[in-house]
């Protein structure tokens, strides 16, 4: 986990992609965010419990200044499914809400300039604080947890009336491996959520590789990130040089090794199909297996096989 930790933070942590993972998946490709007004912000927040202090890391945050106020930004990357993200969701912004209060709280009462109603809470009338807003990036094949708080409570039996008063808090999930219009992206965002949704098929991972001139030249984070969210860390490929430093991959060279897995597996199924067919043809006429055995093992193509794989198939 560490090194893909790492993976992703590299990756995500460029504001151009920071900029269009939220454009792209929020307002369908329109350039509502600039990437120029995003600012790194500290991934540590602590989550009080009574006297009990507890230090949560985020994975990702920025915070998207416009004028006097911002926006905090978040990104959580899940490889498999958390059955409780929702409320880790509310968890995470509610202390980031609990931060700014405490700061503007702390303003006031070094500067003590709140009295009545204001003074008891040191938070003023007019004090706003500023939105979170989290994207729960999903990297696995299928997310079957809950997708909001009120997915996670029991409300079964409870008066549908009282239901309606529960408040709720849904997360913002990014299926990546089912996101089907990748054209909102506008940076390799689009090579990377593509690939993606190949990792499961290798002959769709040829033909769309192969297919796409921009899978010749992929950043080496995003190429990253291919492999370590595709389980693919083993794959070989040529690194291109680029200005004299390893910054770019051809993952069109990796075909051949993706091509050959693919015949290897074609080969063993088909073989695999072919000793269920022979069995099936003598296993009428050879009652006793020893000999069945020795009948197939005397064919020159299943000559090597045991005695466990054959005996699947009378």
């Amino acid at each position: 986990m560490g090194e893909k930790n790492a993976v992703d933070y590299k990756y995500l942590s460029d504001n151009s992609r920071y900029a269009d993972l939220f454009n792209g998946v929020l307002f369908g490709g329109e350039q509502v965010l600039i990437p120029e007004k995003l600012l790194g912000e500290d991934t540590k927040l602590a989550l009080t419990g009574g006297t009990v202090w507890r230090e949560r890391d985020r994975d990702l945050i920025r915070k998207y200044e416009n004028g006097a106020s911002y926006a905090v930004l978040g990104i959580e990357n899940q490889e498999n499914v958390s059955y409780i993200m929702p409320f880790r969701i509310m968890e995470y912004e509610a202390g980031e809400y609990s931060k700014q209060i405490e700061e503007i709280q702390k303003k006031h009462d070094t500067a003590r300039d709140v009295k009545g109603d204001e003074y008891i809470s040191q938070f003023a009338k007019v004090d706003k604080i500023n939105p979170c807003v989290t994207l729960v990036l999903y990297w696995g094949t299928k997310w079957n947890g809950p997708e909001s708080l009120k997915d996670m409570l029991k409300l079964e039996g409870m008066p549908e009336r009282l239901k309606d008063y529960v408040n709720d808090y849904p997360m913002h999930l990014v299926r990546v491996r089912e996101f089907e219009n990748t054209e909102v992206f506008r940076t390799d965002l689009k090579l990377v959520f593509d690939f993606m949704k190949c990792t499961e098929d290798k002959k769709l991972m040829t033909e769309l590789v192969t297919g796409n001139p921009a899978y010749q030249r992929v950043p080496l984070d995003a190429w990253k990130m291919m492999q370590v969210h595709g389980k693919l860390e083993d794959l070989n490929v040529d690194v291109a040089m680029d200005e004299e430093k390893e910054t770019m991959v051809n993952v069109c060279k990796a075909i051949d090794d993706i091509k050959n897995d693919a015949m290897e597996f074609g080969r063993a199924e088909a073989r695999e199909s072919g000793l269920k067919a022979l069995v099936d043809t003598i296993k009428g006429i050879y009652k006793d297996f020893e000999e069945l055995y020795t009948r197939v093992v005397a064919n020159e193509c299943y000559k090597d096989v045991t005695r466990e794989q054959v005996k699947k198939y009378v």
